[in-house]
């Protein structure tokens, strides 16, 4: 099996556990039920875009039209895009999200971190079933190397694996996390 095709075995469960683990660490619990008052049926929102032709109104609504169009001449897009909104007074918060199926490479990280940069998404991850190599999180953890990751959060993907958390985090790239990120795994150290 290919890793293309292993890539795209991901996609569904990565962007449902995904949108789990935000909509249970990320979003304040006050917030109002489902689609009331905006026209979004979900919070947060996501949608697989890894090999779309078109993308979604919904999205097209939320990101740059210029943006995609560059992306798409040059081929390249994030696997799964989406948006959240932390509190109903906050702002909507773009989400990009590159899948991997095998060992992270120093490549794969600077794509996430092009897709977050071009796209000014507040959240974005490179998520791979793989993991990502002890001496790549060296190198991008020294000052070397740091320029590569920017604010890209790299997990590791277990799906429903016995005895695993859903994802994983490196210990050296656990301060990088965003607040509420940093609960989800302190949790799983206690299971």
């Amino acid at each position: 099996m290919s890793s293309k095709s292993g890539e795209k075995e991901l996609y569904e469960p990565i962007k449902n556990d995904l949108k789990t683990l935000l909509g249970s660490y990320c979003i304040e619990e006050a917030y109002p039920p489902q689609s009331r008052p905006f026209q979004y049926e979900d919070n947060p929102y996501l949608e697989i875009t890894a090999e779309k032709r078109t993308i979604s109104e919904t999205l097209k609504k939320e990101f740059s039209d210029e943006t995609f169009y560059i992306l798409s001449a040059e081929e390249k897009i994030p696997d799964i895009m989406g948006f959240m909104r932390r509190k109903l007074s906050s702002p909507r918060e773009l989400i990009t999200v590159e899948v991997k199926a095998k060992p992270i490479k120093l490549m794969d990280i600077f794509q996430a971190r092009l897709y977050q940069e071009v796209f000014k998404s507040t959240l974005s991850f490179l998520i791979s079933s793989k993991g990502i190599p002890e001496e790549k999180v060296r190198f991008v953890t020294s000052k070397n190397g740091e320029f590569i990751k920017g604010k890209v959060i790299i997990l590791q993907y277990n799906g429903h694996s016995y005895g695993k958390g859903i994802f994983e985090i490196n210990p050296r790239l656990f301060n990088d996390l965003p607040e509420s990120l940093k609960k989800y795994f302190k949790l799983q150290e206690k299971i």
